[in-house]
């Protein structure tokens, strides 16, 4: 009688479970993954990646992407994509979630508002990425330098630029400044 007791809890308990949309275990309710996944792109491009919805394509279409899942770039742009604390519009990073890389690795927490603060625990890529990762972000969240909302790819507009080797507080997302020409830079692409 005691098997089918826990038999019977087991299978309950496994009821609340819901799936991913990349096979891991949402937790009791569901509502989105617990470990979500960030990829940097294999795609290089400029700056005029299409709006912000075309930087989303992109990462619904990288070689990088996992089989499954829904995922959208972390990229900057007024009015469009911002995550500032009190003014945050369509956020790729969700509140009290944990990302991890394709393998596994966890790279951070984010807080109840859905940002990173402080370091990194493991940076985003093992390996180094040439060029920078375009953003468009100060390290709060706030557009910054970002192509003419990802629409311009001139030498004359400018970008911020992040590197996905580095775990350091704000490198990983705002590291540096650019011009928006450059046809290889990557992007981060963030599982939702």
């Amino acid at each position: 009688m005691v098997t089918n007791s826990k038999s019977f809890i087991l299978a309950a308990s496994l009821l609340f479970l819901s799936s991913c949309e990349d096979g891991g275990f949402s937790g009791i309710g569901g509502g989105g993954c617990d470990q979500c996944v960030i990829f940097v792109s294999a795609t290089g491009s400029n700056g005029n990646l299409g709006g912000v919805s075309g930087a989303d394509g992109i990462c619904a279409a990288d070689a990088n992407k996992p089989a499954s899942g829904t995922f959208k770039a972390l990229v900057g742009a007024p009015g469009v994509r911002q995550g500032t604390i009190g003014s945050q519009i369509d956020w790729v990073l969700k509140p009290s979630t944990q990302y991890v890389r394709k393998d596994g690795t966890l790279i951070a927490t984010t807080d109840t508002d859905g940002l990173i603060q402080g370091a990194l625990t493991n940076s985003i890529s093992a390996i180094a990425v040439a060029g920078g990762i375009m953003t468009g972000l100060s390290d709060n969240g706030t557009p910054q330098q970002h192509c003419q909302s990802w629409t311009s790819g001139l030498v004359g507009d400018g970008v911020s630029l992040g590197v996905a080797i580095s775990p350091d507080q704000t490198a990983w997302v705002n590291n540096s400044a650019s011009t928006c020409n450059t046809t290889t830079r990557k992007i981060y692409c963030v599982q939702q």
